[in-house]
């Protein structure tokens, strides 16, 4: 089995690559994933369908999303991840690059449950906005 270092790594390997259902499909069917609320696709999202049509869907509708850097730290059940994201709206093709931090937590080789933290969610609303 895949340890939760790998599994991450495949989390965002297929989030690099675009690949939605590859996405999904690392993703335990009741997951929960936990975005910041002040953000326009914030909240808990219940199950990979509700994050695929409350964030990816909408987000990925927005703007392209290209990872920079990715680095998990831990092994256990629970580990950070450091990475740097990179939205480049699809109108306009400005971009903005954000530092975040997310704590996936995996079990039998799926995510169970990820709690996202933008370095600087006042800067993404405003990139939102303005794109």
């Amino acid at each position: 089995m895949k340890s939760s270092a790998e599994v991450v790594y495949a989390v965002f390997d297929a989030l690099a690559r675009e690949d939605m259902s590859g996405l999904l499909s690392l993703f335990d069917e009741n997951i929960v994933i936990v975005e910041p609320e002040s953000l326009p696709c914030g909240g808990t999202f219940h199950g990979p369908e509700a994050f695929r049509k409350g964030v990816l869907m909408v987000m990925g509708g927005k703007f392209r999303i290209r990872v920079l850097r990715c680095r998990v730290i831990g092994d256990g059940d629970t580990v950070a991840v450091s990475a740097d994201l990179e939205f480049t709206s699809r109108t306009s093709g400005r971009t903005l690059i954000m530092p975040y931090v997310e704590l996936h937590t995996i079990a039998d080789g799926k995510v169970t449950r990820v709690e996202v933290f933008p370095q600087d969610t006042h800067r993404l609303v405003e990139f939102w906005n303005q794109n």
